[in-house]
């Protein structure tokens, strides 16, 4: 050990009293010029978690004997060993301010916070007139009818499987996926034979020198318990998902084709999964070192349906440095239905995805701009969700003297209802709260319009307004999927969504007469969601089709052939198609003449 960092080692195992570290603090990374210092640090904090990180005073009072960066009252929790970055907390201005004039350090970035990923509940647009593309081969080589989604037929996955005629890197075998999300549920029946491994970034350490956010899951000789903000007591393991997000996002990817569920367009690449979101919210630090972790991991290619407005410029360099280690990345590009594509998908390694619906048209939430590369199928699409969370529904009501069974679906956070309950219907307009000052629904099923406000709101509206059950119904042609809870809860009351015509016949038919409804919700292990999340998986899993076909190609390549590849859309105004709809089939044929 050299001097300086003799030095180093003498001032930063300095004690400090537990209750100086109380005070909520920030994160911070601190981005290091030198290797070998990185390697000399990150050896002081691995020699410190050996020892025991907590000790006790003279008094029996606990104190902190993690390592100190520089001398400073920076605390060093953990290192992120492909990426030269170090990352602290107990940063007050003044040792800020001295760590940004240290010749050995490049940068400094504090941790921020996003919310975590969200289904939208955007209207489709109107349909085209032209059709979408079909895959073009009779049938599948893998997988039933029943398991292919529309998703997969658009950006036609199965001519994809059949392009390749021998066994090698067929169906995105030996090819290795991270999802980094909010979780995964390992154990689902569409992911287990594909799983790998897990991490959680977001996990709490135990002791009263710690608090929620921390540490990102780096010091695994630690016992972990769950935190407030974040994290469920009841969850099985560290990194589960606890929102639904992430296992959905896998589903898409790498799905097994076993003859139950859905299949996913890379069905036998493999899976790993990062939590770096929770159910509130995301942390900027958390993604960089999941990214950090894919390079160790030995990923070859990387899955972010997530986003923000800002940029980070850690993790620009991280992405970086996945290119440099050949792993190709693919995000969403965001939900806000906005001339701008969010972070990471805007920056210019990463493979920025558009949503469309089933008629090739842009999802109205779809953001768009001269980053956009690529779209791909992303409303009502079909996955997997956490075992259980997932809700079918069953509805009945009477049609001319005698009761029937209409379309239906229900919604993630619904409650399951074994028995089926009836009540009468009352018609509440849009579901706003001046809706039911005129509308009686108390005691009552309430038949609400799509439309306005997210669906979530129109139930807690009517909950408010004292309906014992909620029926949605579209305002556009077909049945509608969405979200009512984005962290694992359920309503108090059934809710179902029926299509628009029907609805505007029962509207019509409660203004003149006594209408019930008959509703049961039974749990499923799929849903179907929609967002730019959802578009992103299917392009995640197209480059993992590619990639398998011809394990040489670099990222850049491969970003090259998903562009060149794609189905071209005109018009094609400020860019919001990207370079078209995303070809699993033209990018695999591609990558083969590369090989």
């Amino acid at each position: 050990m050299n001097k300086s960092i003799r030095a180093f080692s003498a001032l930063a195992i300095a004690a400090i009293s537990s209750s100086a570290s109380q005070a909520e603090e920030a994160r911070y990374i601190v981005k290091l010029h030198s290797p070998s210092l990185f390697r000399e640090v990150d050896a002081e904090l691995a020699e410190s978690v050996r020892n025991g990180l907590q000790n006790s005073d003279v008094f029996g009072n606990a104190v902190d004997a993690q390592p100190r960066l520089f001398g400073t009252r920076a605390r060093v929790l953990s290192g992120l060993k492909a990426l030269n970055m170090i990352v602290v907390d107990s940063m007050d201005e003044a040792t800020v301010e001295a760590l940004s004039h240290n010749p050995d350090v490049a940068y400094i970035e504090k941790e921020f916070f996003f919310d975590a990923p969200r289904m939208p509940n955007a209207r489709p647009l109107p349909p085209r007139t032209s059709q979408p593309i079909r895959t073009n081969n009779a049938r599948p080589s893998i997988g039933s009818a029943s398991e292919l989604t529309w998703g997969l037929e658009n950006i036609r996955a199965t001519g994809a499987w059949n392009a390749v005629n021998n066994g090698a890197g067929k169906f995105g075998e030996g090819v290795r996926v991270l999802v980094i999300d909010t979780g995964i549920d390992r154990d689902h029946i569409d992911i287990k034979a594909n799983f790998e491994q897990g991490r959680n970034f977001i996990t709490s350490r135990p002791g009263p020198l710690f608090r929620d956010r921390l540490p990102l899951g780096i010091l695994p000789m630690a016992p972990v318990f769950p935190g407030a903000n974040n994290n469920d007591p009841a969850a099985a393991y560290d990194y589960f998902d606890q929102v639904g997000h992430g296992t959905h996002v896998a589903g898409t990817i790498a799905g097994v084709a076993n003859n139950q569920g859905v299949v996913g367009v890379a069905p036998r690449a493999k899976i790993l999964a990062g939590r770096v979101c929770g159910k509130l919210g995301c942390s900027s630090t958390a993604i960089v070192a999941a990214i950090d972790w894919a390079t160790t991991a030995r990923a070859d290619v990387v899955n972010m349906s997530l986003g923000g407005p800002v940029p980070s410029r850690a993790q620009e360099d991280a992405l970086k440095r996945l290119e440099t280690a050949g792993v190709t990345v693919v995000a969403a590009s965001g939900n806000d239905g906005a001339a701008r594509v969010s972070y990471p998908s805007a920056w210019a390694s990463v493979i920025s995805v558009g949503a469309i619906d089933a008629k090739e048209a842009k999802a109205e939430f779809s953001n768009w701009g001269p980053e956009l590369d690529i779209v791909a199928p992303g409303v009502d699409v079909k996955s997997s969700v956490p075992t259980g969370s997932g809700r079918e529904s069953r509805v009945k009501i009477p049609v001319n003297n005698r009761i029937v069974e209409i379309p239906s679906t229900s919604f993630v956070g619904a409650p399951e209802i074994l028995d089926p309950f009836e009540g009468e219907l009352a018609f509440a307009g849009l579901g706003k709260p001046e809706d039911f000052g005129s509308a009686n629904v108390r005691g009552k099923i309430a038949l609400l319009a799509r439309g306005e406000i997210p669906f979530a709101d129109k139930v807690k509206n009517a909950i408010a307004a004292g309906a014992v059950g909620v029926a949605i119904y579209n305002n556009v042609d077909g049945l509608l999927s969405g979200a009512l809870t984005q962290d694992g809860s359920t309503v108090a009351i059934p809710v179902v969504a029926i299509e628009k015509d029907r609805g505007e016949e029962l509207k019509r038919r409660v203004g003149t007469q006594k209408v019930t409804m008959s509703i049961q919700t039974i749990k499923t292990d799929h849903a179907g969601m929609q967002g730019t999340s959802m578009a992103s998986p299917h392009v995640a899993g197209l480059v993992a089709l590619v990639k398998a076909a011809n394990k040489d190609l670099k990222p850049a390549q491969i970003r090259e052939i998903v562009a060149r590849s794609a189905r071209a859309v005109t018009p094609n105004p400020e860019n919001k198609f990207g370079a078209g709809i995303a070809d699993a089939e033209a990018a695999v044929r591609e990558a083969l003449k590369l090989r």
